[in-house]
């Protein structure tokens, strides 16, 4: 059983199973008219809706064959469109493919989920995975007493997550250590970090095919661990970028992992992002700067630091001996974690602003 998010040549496959699951399971309450407009043909055009409005598309695949298919949106916590193949009710695919969704909501939001009154098939299997009704419910039809409930996710562990993302070949250098320091404070405040080490693997650098941009999943053409990254950012609140200096700049591999990882667009904005650098004697500030411009254009909110965080150190571990780095990159940590909690905190009462529509001009008339 493999789960992963669907692409739009996939979503005509998605499409048959999300009709045949819905018609069987809406069998005993509407009409053969109305099952019968609800075919393949309207499935597509409801996912193909559904990923415009920024939904993820997860699909189940066992034995080379999708049998089941759930729509989320991160951002928000919506799930939306869980249908499972009949011919395979009653395996545990339902199950599945609701905890790889809630695996892509991030912490702080609750999930949430809208279910017919007369599903009791689906309302069970939410309950079992900890769904309650939260008290809303849209009267659909008085005669049949038909209503749409709004299930909820109250007591789902928050556990706040930061991927953090290694420039250096070195898995135990000086990039390694700052990174380090900075998932420990985070840890002390109960906050994940994810290490993934870029710097020793051969990424490709951006040809500017723009196939990114028209995927819904933003997945780069050259699938490595870019996309793994671009999967795992979307239930991440926030992230670190570490590299070392080579020639006043970042490592050749952290460049093009940079470059091709902000410009698919796949990044969700308004998250906490912080830079670290490693430097042998100087242009470790280049670095610095350089790691900053790519979240400065992309929405991220920056963590307040009382200095610059640059560690210094030539052999591994040398770093350590830099006390005033050590100090800052620590507060970095416990900074990071004040501000994520508190943007966490402060999304009910106050909405995050809406991005407006990007005007691309040049200099050329």
């Amino acid at each position: 059983m493999e789960i992963g998010l669907l692409t739009a040549s996939q979503l005509s496959e998605a499409a048959s199973v999300y009709a045949l699951s819905w018609q069987t399971s809406h069998r005993s309450i509407l009409s053969p008219d109305a099952l019968s407009r609800h075919d393949a043909t309207w499935a597509r055009s409801h996912l193909e809706g559904l990923t415009a409005a920024g939904h993820l598309l997860l699909g189940l695949y066992e034995e080379g064959a999708l049998r089941g298919v759930i729509a989320v949106r991160p951002r928000s916590g919506e799930l939306s469109s869980l249908y499972v193949h009949p011919a395979h009710w009653g395996k545990g695919y339902g199950s599945a493919l609701l905890r790889a969704a809630l695996l892509r909501i991030p912490s702080g939001i609750t999930p949430s989920l809208t279910v017919l009154s007369s599903n009791a098939r689906a309302r069970a299997l939410y309950e079992r995975r900890g769904f309650l009704p939260s008290g809303k419910a849209v009267l659909l039809n008085p005669e049949k007493n038909l209503s749409e409930l709004t299930y909820i996710h109250p007591e789902r562990k928050q556990i706040m997550k930061v991927l953090a993302i290694n420039g250096s070949p070195h898995a135990h250098g000086n990039t390694a250590a700052s990174i380090g320091i900075v998932a420990g404070a985070l840890r002390e405040e109960g906050i994940e970090t994810e290490i993934v080490q870029v710097g020793h693997l051969p990424v490709r650098s951006c040809i500017d095919c723009r196939a990114c941009r028209s995927r819904p999943d933003h997945h780069c053409a050259f699938d490595d661990v870019v996309n793994a990254c671009i999967d795992k950012a979307q239930s991440c609140d926030g992230f670190l970028f570490g590299s070392p200096t080579y020639y006043a700049g970042m490592s050749g591999a952290m460049k093009a992992f940079m470059d091709r990882l902000f410009f698919t667009g796949g990044l969700p904005p308004y998250k906490v992002g912080m830079a670290i650098c490693a430097v042998r004697r100087t242009g470790g500030l280049d670095v610095y700067h350089q790691l900053n411009n790519f979240m400065d254009i992309t929405n991220f909110i920056r963590v307040p630091l009382p200095y610059w965080s640059v560690a210094y150190g030539n052999r591994d571990g040398d770093m350590m001996a830099d006390e005033e780095a050590v100090s800052v990159l620590r507060t970095g940590g416990k900074q990071m974690a004040w501000l994520m909690k508190s943007l966490a905190c402060a999304k009910d009462a106050v909405p995050m602003p809406a991005l407006p529509e990007r005007k691309w001009t040049n200099f050329i008339r």
